[in-house]
């Protein structure tokens, strides 16, 4: 069963699959002591992660709000942009056909780096000193079974 993106629903299976990690699968296509390296830098996660949609035109929520400790998602709510940005020490922001692209399993890593999804309220270099960290964290939200909600297609 698909779930409708950013809704609670999609947020708390976002949240399972952020803090189960990788997959055994991803882990065996790179060497050990880069994922060393990522399980070193989430204990230094602390933070308010918000990601959002940019323009939305989607059926439903917009954003997303991550509370991180010592990189494990404690909370997750589909809330208000209003509300989120003020309470996020980090905004992710991608255009509604950026995170499609993203849920087809667009490489999360290419996202952030050419551009597709933007940080748009942080510090910039401390977000980027564990850019890898992010970069595997946050794909593995990207095998969610989604849709983007009524009438614009999955």
């Amino acid at each position: 069963m698909e779930l409708q993106f950013f809704t609670q629903e999609w947020a708390d299976a976002a949240r399972a699959a952020y803090n189960a990690g990788p997959s055994d699968e991803a882990r065996a296509e790179k060497i050990d002591r880069y994922w060393e390296w990522i399980d070193d830098a989430r204990q230094h996660v602390n933070c308010k992660l918000g990601l959002a949609v940019r323009d939305s035109l989607i059926d439903g929520p917009d954003f997303l709000l991550m509370q991180l400790e010592d990189g494990v998602c404690t909370a997750i709510e589909s809330t208000s942009r209003e509300r989120a940005e003020a309470e996020a020490d980090y905004v992710l922001a991608g255009s509604e056909q950026d995170w499609r692209d993203i849920m087809s399993g667009f490489d999360m890593g290419k996202s952030i780096m050419y551009r597709k999804i933007l940080l748009e309220k942080g510090e910039v270099l401390d977000f980027f000193k564990q850019a890898y960290y992010w970069k595997e964290s946050l794909a593995c939200v990207q095998n969610l079974p989604t849709h983007f909600g009524s009438g614009t297609g999955s």
